[in-house]
């Protein structure tokens, strides 16, 4: 069922779209925008929002073309709960309130062409075109306010726009299945994103956590072409954690992993408030979050921080098993290290260890 506005303002949805009968589709479709306070829809396994322009061949809806648009939603949010799939599609979103799916949410930003199947795991970005020199870009591809919030089991956010980012203030949480974050601008968390299994963040421009990541299952995975700076924390209770960076690792929060824990970075810096845990119990409890050490052995998790550069580690760094620090030069002033097996590496430069601590096995 779809429901094309031709309009030059944004259409704006309160309360429930229901469909009678049978289950079907629903599609609202509005270049100029939509705004979602208190919306829903009911009796539908699939529900789009788009600003694109549906392209229609031989009577079947074949893509979405987004040149502009906003999807906005606030108030009372977005009801989708008893919808399995839920797709926003849009040049740029806004989130300043609940946004719930059943089984998967799907956010796309940028100016793409959106094909789009009668199977929702069908969805895909078929081109995209990058916004003219003389042309004003989004601040934020999709933006999650404080107020904010996205639920659902699985959810996949992708901004295509180049430098244009994702911001989370809010709590982005897959209750079952994974999250992922792909930004072609800089991804910033200063709230909670949270997944059953695994987490993965990929941003060209950046990623920042000031929040909290976490999973319950499986890795926690960023990749970013430019640098990684973590004064939150990341906690994978039952998984690996891998940073890997084009430019540079920067650190004064927390990373504590059941599992291994690999940095990868031309540069690598740890302050002294920092805390690098592999081998480590995470458990809820009345008084709160319970951590701990597994007995240090042989088989115990690693961590691993590889440098082509410097690496500056002046934390903690506790590990069940191994840790490992390679780097062309290595300084460990002032840190805290207890592991199994200890190993330090500099390959041209200087080892510096001034009022360090070192525990082995």
């Amino acid at each position: 069922m779809l429901n094309e506005v031709n309009s030059s303002d944004p259409s704006v949805l309160k309360g429930y779209v229901e469909v009678a009968g049978k289950k079907a589709d629903v599609i609202i479709a509005n270049p100029s925008g939509i705004h979602c306070d208190g919306c829903g829809v009911i009796n539908s396994d699939r529900t789009t929002l788009t600003t694109g322009k549906p392209q229609i061949q031989h009577g079947n809806l074949e893509n979405f073309v987004v040149q502009k648009g906003k999807v906005s939603v606030s108030g009372k949010g977005l009801d989708n709960s008893r919808v399995d799939y839920t797709e926003i599609i849009a040049r740029e979103t806004q989130i300043n309130a609940g946004v719930w799916s059943k089984k998967e949410m799907r956010v796309m930003t940028g100016k793409n062409t959106v094909k789009r199947t009668g199977k929702p795991e069908d969805l895909q970005i078929i081109h995209t075109n990058q916004a003219t020199t003389q042309e004003t870009k989004p601040q934020i591809a999709i933006d999650v306010g404080q107020l904010g919030g996205m639920y659902a089991d699985k959810i996949h956010l992708i901004g295509t726009e180049q430098g244009v980012g994702v911001h989370n203030a809010g709590h982005i949480g897959a209750n079952a299945e994974t999250l992922k974050i792909d930004s072609q601008g800089r991804i910033v968390n200063s709230g909670t994103l949270n997944a059953n299994k695994a987490v993965q963040l990929s941003g060209t421009k950046g990623i920042e956590n000031r929040g909290k990541i976490e999973n319950r299952q499986g890795d926690i995975t960023l990749n970013s072409k430019s640098d990684i700076k973590q004064d939150g924390v990341i906690v994978a209770r039952a998984g690996n954690i891998h940073k890997t960076a084009d430019r540079g690792i920067t650190q004064q929060g927390e990373s504590i992993a059941k599992g291994n824990i690999h940095y990868n970075a031309p540069s690598v810096i740890a302050s002294t408030r920092s805390l690098i845990a592999a081998g480590a119990d995470v458990k809820d409890t009345a008084e709160g979050e319970k951590r701990s050490l597994e007995n240090l052995s042989a088989q115990g998790k690693t961590i691993a921080i590889n440098s082509s550069g410097k690496a500056t580690l002046q934390g903690k760094h506790l590990a069940s098993g191994q840790l490992n620090i390679n780097a062309k030069e290595v300084n460990l002033d002032h840190s805290r290290n207890q592991a199994y097996d200890i190993q330090v590496q500099a390959r041209q430069g200087d080892i510096q260890a001034n009022e360090a601590w070192l525990a082995a096995q």
